[in-house]
Order: C-alpha cells, then sequence, then structure tokens
C-alpha cells in the first residue's frame, strides 16, 4: 500500500479530499433538534404510555411564567399585573390554554344560582382580601399557582405544536422567543417582580441551546490543545498542519455523514468533534512520531515515511477497527442519541483511520518537509521504566490485583440516578428557571394518572369518584408532592355552591344524576380557553389525575411511582392504572440504558477480543488483551463511586466508548511485543523492553491527547457531556497505568515457555 502511496502520492494526496468535500455536502442538512422525545426510541414503554395519555387527554407541553414579590402577591398592583399578563400569554403562538390566579374559575352560589367568574375580574367583584383568602384556601392553587409565603405566582400556558416535526422545530423557538420578549416586558412594565420562565417548552429549547453553545466553546479549545501537543511533539510547521488538516477533514466528514444519513443534532452529538478530534490524534501520531524519529537519525524522506508506515500500519488499522468497533457497541443503548453518536463517532473513527494510511503519507511526501538530523540515544526513562517492570513483574502483578479488588469494591456505592433538571449546569437559563420555580412556587416534574371508569360518562359515578378522591387524598400526603390537580375538588367544590355555599357539603354528590347535572352546568359556565379537556376524556369515561412533584432524582419519582402503584393496587384495584410523564420516562431510561449496556458492552468487549486474537494469531494474546481492557472500566466505575457516585444515561455508555479507546494501546503494546516476540525470536522479557522502547512514549503521549481531549468535555453545560467526559477521562489515565504495568507483566508471566526457547 505505502509503495502505491510513493509511485502515486499526487493521485494519494488528492482522492481524500476530494471524498472528504462530497461528504461535506450532507451538512447542509445538518439540524438541532428541540424535542425530549428524541431521547426515547419509539417502542419505549413510558413513552407509550405518555404518548396514549397525550392522545386522550389535551397536551400539556407549557412554558409557567414565574412572578415573585418578596413583599407579596395579593396587593391591588400586582392582582392588576397578573391580569394584564395572563391577557398577553394568550397571543403567545400556539398556545390554547392559560391558567393563572386572573383567570381561575371561581364558584359561587347566588341563590339558587351557581355563578362562575374569573378569580381576578375586570368588575372587581372580589377585593385584594378575598382573592387572597380563597387563593390560599383552594386546593388547586396552593404549591401550583401560589405559594403559602403568597410572594410567588405562576401563569401557566398551554402549547399545542403542530405534528409536523419542521414545523414544531419552528414553532417552538416562535414560542419560545414570543415568551422571552414578554418576560423583557414584565420586568420593564412590572419591576417589583422577579422573573423566570420554565416547563416543558423550556426545557425542550434548553437542549439546542445548550448543544450550540458548546460547539461554539468546546471545539476552539480542543483544536488549541491538539495544536499545541503537537508542536511540542513534532516540531515542524507542517507536521503540524498536516496533522491539524487531517483533524479538520474527519470532523467535516463525520459530520457530513450525520447530514446524508438525516441524524439529528442532539446535546450528545456536540461531542462528537471532541471525541474525532482525539481519536484521529491519537491514532496519527504514532505514525508521525515514528517518521520523525527515523528523520531525525539521517534516513531520506521516502524511505522515512516507508520505513514508518510498514512499522506501524499493523496497530493502527486493529486500533482504528476496534475503536469504530467500540463506537458500535453503542447501539445496544436504549437512548437513541447514543445510536446516532456511536455511529457518526465509528465513522469518524474510520475516516481518520484512512486519512492517517493514505493522506498523511501524501501530505509528507508532497510537502517540503525537511527535519534536522540528530543522534538519537535510547530514551533512559523508557529503559529504566522496562527494566523495572522485567525485574518487579510478580510484584507488580500481586499489587494489581490488589488495586483491583479495592477499586471494583466501591462499584455497588454507585446509584443510577438521573435528574433532568440538572441535565444543564447553571450557565444555563433553563436550569436557573427551574431551580427558581422549584425552589419558589412548584416543581417542573409531575406524574399523571389516567382513571378509567369502564363505561362511557362514568366520571360522574359517586363509587368511581369516591376511589380517585382516595387517591387523591394520598397523593396529598406524600412528602414528595406538591400539589395534586384532580377534578373531584371541583365536584365537591359544586356540591357546596348548589347547597347555599354550605361547608358541609363539600364533599362529593353521592347521586350520579346530580354529578352529571353539576358538571355540565358547570363546563356550560367555562369560557373558551378554560374547559375540562385536559382533566376528562371525550366520552367522559376516564379522569387525569396530575400529581406535581418536587424536583427530585430518577430514584425518588421511581421510588413515588412504586409506592403509589402498590397503593393503588391495595386501596382502589378497581382503577389501578400506572402513571405516565416525561419525569417517569427519564426516571426510567437511566435504569433500561445501564441493563442494555452491560450486554452491549459485554458482547463489544468480547468481538474486540476476538478480532484481536485472530489478528495476532494467538488465542492467548486475545484472552490477555481482556484483562488490561476490562480492568480499568471496572476501576474507573470504582473510583466514580467515590467522587460522584451518580450513574446517569450517559455513564452508563461510557464503557462500550472507552473500551474502544483504550484498546489502542494495548494493541500497540502487544503488536510490537508480538514483533519481538515471533519475528525476532527475543525472549518474553527481551519483547517487552522492545515494546516500550518503540511505543512507550508514543502511547503516553497519545494517552495525554486523548484524557486531554475528552476533559474539555468537563466544560460542557450539558451535564450528559461533562459527566462523560470525566469518567472517560479517569479510564484513559487507568488504562495506561495497566498497559504500563499489568500488561507487560501478564506477558512476561504467560510466556515464560517462549523465553526458555528464544534467542535473547
Amino acid at each position: 500500500m505505502i509503495n502505491f502511496i510513493i509511485q502515486h502520492k499526487y493521485l494519494s494526496f488528492f482522492t481524500p479530499i476530494i471524498v472528504i468535500l462530497l461528504l461535506a455536502i450532507g451538512t447542509k442538512n445538518l439540524a438541532f433538534t428541540n424535542d425530549y422525545h428524541i431521547f426515547f426510541s419509539s417502542d419505549n414503554p413510558q413513552l407509550i404510555a405518555f404518548d396514549n395519555l397525550q392522545d386522550t387527554y389535551n397536551k400539556t407541553d407549557s412554558i409557567l411564567i414565574g412572578l415573585r414579590d418578596t413583599s407579596g402577591i395579593f396587593t391591588n398592583k400586582n392582582l392588576k399585573a397578573i391580569a394584564d399578563i395572563t391577557t398577553k400569554a394568550w397571543q403567545t403562538p400556539f398556545s390554547t390554554r392559560v391558567d393563572s390566579l386572573a383567570n381561575y374559575q371561581h364558584t359561587f352560589a347566588n341563590g339558587d344560582d351557581l355563578l362562575v367568574i374569573d378569580l381576578i375580574d375586570t368588575e372587581n367583584e372580589l377585593n385584594a382580601g378575598q382573592i387572597d383568602e380563597i387563593a390560599s384556601n383552594e386546593v388547586l392553587l396552593k404549591n401550583r399557582l401560589i405559594t403559602s409565603q403568597k410572594d410567588t405566582t405562576g401563569i401557566n400556558i398551554t402549547i399545542q405544536l403542530p405534528n409536523n416535526e419542521k414545523l414544531a422545530t419552528k414553532g417552538q423557538d416562535e414560542v419560545v422567543a414570543f415568551a422571552r420578549n414578554l418576560r423583557d416586558e414584565i420586568k420593564k412594565d412590572y419591576p417589583q417582580f422577579e422573573v423566570f420562565l420554565s416547563g416543558i417548552v423550556m426545557l425542550n429549547q434548553a437542549f439546542p441551546e445548550a448543544g450550540q453553545e458548546d460547539i461554539k466553546s468546546l471545539i476552539p479549545l480542543a483544536f488549541l490543545i491538539v495544536f499545541v501537543l503537537l508542536f511540542v511533539v513534532l516540531g515542524n510547521i507542517f507536521l503540524v498542519l498536516g496533522s491539524l488538516i487531517l483533524l479538520v477533514f474527519a470532523v467535516i466528514g463525520s459530520f457530513g455523514s450525520v447530514g446524508h444519513l438525516g441524524l439529528p443534532i442532539t446535546p450528545v452529538m456536540t461531542s462528537l468533534p471532541v471525541i474525532i478530534l482525539t481519536i484521529a490524534v491519537a491514532g496519527s501520531v504514532h505514525l508521525m512520531m515514528s517518521f520523525v524519529k527515523k528523520m531525525r537519525n539521517g534516513t531520506d524522506k521516502i524511505k522515512a515515511i516507508k520505513e514508518a508506515f510498514e512499522h506501524n500500519v499493523h496497530a493502527i488499522t486493529i486500533a482504528g477497527i476496534t475503536t469504530a468497533i467500540g463506537f458500535f457497541g453503542l447501539n445496544f443503548s436504549e437512548v437513541p442519541p447514543f445510536h446516532d453518536l456511536g455511529n457518526a463517532a465509528a465513522i469518524g473513527t474510520l475516516l481518520s483511520l484512512i486519512l492517517t494510511l493514505v493522506f498523511l503519507p501524501a501530505w509528507i511526501l508532497v510537502l517540503p518537509i525537511k527535519i534536522k538530523t540528530k543522534k538519537i540515544q535510547k530514551t533512559h526513562l523508557m529503559l529504566k521504566f522496562s527494566t523495572f517492570v522485567i525485574r518487579s513483574y510478580k510484584k507488580i502483578l500481586v499489587f494489581s490485583l490488589l488495586a483491583v479488588i479495592v477499586f471494583v469494591s466501591f462499584i455497588p456505592l454507585n446509584e443510577i440516578n438521573d435528574n433532568f433538571v440538572e441535565y444543564f449546569d447553571e450557565r444555563v437559563e433553563f436550569r436557573r428557571d427551574a431551580d427558581k420555580v422549584d425552589k419558589y412556587l412548584t416543581g417542573i416534574g409531575s406524574i399523571d394518572y389516567s382513571f378509567k371508569s369502564g363505561e362511557a360518562g362514568g366520571v360522574a359515578n359517586p363509587e368511581f369518584l369516591a376511589s380517585v378522591e382516595k387517591f387523591t387524598n394520598w397523593a396529598r400526603k406524600q412528602s414528595e408532592v406538591n400539589n395534586v390537580s384532580s377534578i373531584t375538588d371541583i365536584f365537591k367544590r359544586l356540591n357546596k355552591n348548589m347547597h347555599g355555599d354550605d361547608e358541609t357539603y363539600y364533599k362529593l354528590p353521592q347521586n350520579r344524576e346530580l354529578s352529571a347535572q353539576y358538571l355540565l352546568l358547570y363546563e356550560m359556565s367555562l369560557p373558551y380557553g378554560l374547559d375540562l379537556n385536559n382533566q376528562i376524556n371525550i366520552d367522559k369515561s376516564a379522569i387525569r389525575v396530575s400529581v406535581n412533584m418536587k424536583n427530585m432524582s430518577s430514584k425518588g419519582y421511581l421510588g413515588f411511582e412504586n409506592k403509589a402503584d402498590n397503593w393503588l393496587k391495595n386501596n382502589t384495584p378497581k382503577i389501578h392504572t400506572s402513571g405516565a410523564s416525561p419525569s417517569i420516562m427519564f426516571a426510567h431510561i437511566g435504569l433500561r440504558n445501564v441493563h442494555a449496556m452491560l450486554i452491549g458492552t459485554a458482547i463489544t468487549l468480547i468481538v474486540i477480543s476476538i478480532i484481536l486474537g485472530f489478528i495476532l494469531r494467538s488465542f492467548k494474546m486475545g484472552l490477555i488483551s481482556l484483562v488490561p481492557n476490562l480492568i480499568p472500566v471496572s476501576m474507573a466505575f470504582g473510583l466514580w463511586a467515590l467522587t460522584n457516585g451518580q450513574i446517569s444515561m450517559a455513564i452508563s455508555v461510557v464503557a462500550s466508548i472507552t473500551l474502544g479507546i483504550i484498546v489502542d494501546d494495548t494493541v500497540h503494546f502487544l503488536d510490537k511485543f508480538n514483533y519481538g516476540l515471533k519475528t525476532l525470536g527475543r525472549s518474553a522479557k527481551k519483547s517487552v523492553a522492545y515494546a516500550f522502547e518503540h511505543v512507550g512514549h508514543a502511547l503516553i503521549l497519545s494517552s495525554v491527547a486523548l484524557t486531554a481531549g475528552f476533559l474539555v468535555l468537563i466544560g460542557s453545560v450539558f451535564e450528559i457531556n461533562s459527566g462523560m467526559g470525566w469518567l472517560t477521562s479517569y479510564v484513559i489515565v487507568i488504562a495506561l497505568i495497566m498497559d504500563f504495568l499489568l500488561l507487560p507483566s501478564l506477558l512476561i508471566f504467560f510466556n515464560k515457555s517462549q523465553s526458555k526457547n528464544s534467542k535473547g
């Protein structure tokens, strides 16, 4: 292959460029997605349950405008402002409903008549004191639209976006832009309010905005780090420039492939450039360092690149293929964006492999690269280190075993946990506002229950309503719950109203026909946009009860879900159902992903080891390669338990990602060891020394590049990327230590028989 490149250097130079340009055409199809549904596969049971709920009742995607005045909400000035803001909120694009203190439908009796009015009405039927008393005692408002401290209120805008994905994306942008403009108007017109925006719509918008922020900040930093590393090591501007062009081509080709495949750009995908940069530089550095070393020894350029190529092509190819396999292993994930990241990273890895083996040698041959000759002595550091390992390999094996046992013992301390609000750090506006909403008003998360009566019109059945009320009362007593919205409270209020507002009648009607009449009378009195379709289905056979939760991790949501499920089974088995919501979806996805990735990682590890054994023509080598690749991941998760302890859906995929990456160093070391043992006929100990001499420095540099690259990700505003950056860096550093200590010790221990028959 290298002879062909030497003979056709211009063809080898321009062909990869043309291929990359063709791939780059796909970048015109790139688009950010702003829908949290992208994190769930179409067969995800929690997503299916939630979609069924959304199809049964009105959708509940919304924006919550929080208004806080520490001097109190219930003043004439503030109440008038709330009414004005509520009116303006109706102008939000794609809005179908606005709920606030202003238009809360207050009911009361006037003789034999039922009156339904806005709580804050234009005719001032109620003064500020009366509004305060009503709102503060209304269970449907407390800790939902007004706090017990009476200093914070909310205006909830329900949004119905088009079903078409492109129109929905455009509509989402319009909705958020309007909401932010409205927020700015509120701050200007009513400076007494602290204003914050939250809700599912703002969560959706936070995903692409976080991704765009990462691209602007992380990619330049990654390029800067790579440039500095390459310049320090190579010391030749043409070689550094060639390497940087290779990296740019690999990134462009990867994103172009993403565009051609029609994959969406998610916040997870924004880590792709950094991953490709680090993988590409780690792969090319072996070829470049070998070339520079030979040039400094006085070898002419053509011979130097030929020998460097022949000396490294085997290991570079194996490393590239196994790294790609590791990324393809992400297809086992339960989270579709990780499928996309894995496939795109695998394509980028293979592109960087081809560019390293074709474009880079051609670049060296075409450009006037000159490197000063200087005598290079054997590196004392590598010589001393290899001597230490060879002499102490038995002790190293024992200490390595002890270290593994210690760190692995900490793994059970990890908890599978996710908090979708905390996917974003505090630099993201959504995170700051969501924290304020949770602190001052209510949680962003909820769990919805659809209770079925089993018959049309069954929502008026007293027995059915009594069961729903029992659950409502139980849920309100739970420490995790902020508020429960249940139509049973409306039935009780209507019953009281129709009995002259007698408090003793604040209970469910005991007559089905009476309940149906109350409901009909109430619905006919409701203004446009404030109907009960968000709580009752069309044929009035089912009721939706919304349990608003405090901001919790997935562990908290799963705990409540299990507790509620058991309560329903034991107390109201006839209406037993499961909860559904985005909060429940995110709570389950981490656990599902861990289980899926355990299987995927095991399969990936076996495949990589089989490939190594086949290529190295040694089943024993394949088995030995398992150890330094499996141990770093295990030890890193033990270290993670001590430093963090939370396994999110991102952390659960790190094992598969890193398996393909850390195997690179193992491959290069095994390749040189195998060459010394079988081709040169040296003993196992001499072969270990040979491997250290020829790839020791390159392994350190590639590991430094990989670690630095993934550490760039810790600067991400998206926790999924930053957590992945931290843990991957742990794995890479531990893997380098294992490749320098444990791997050579294992090779010596398991190749004693060859040593007796060797030349040296």
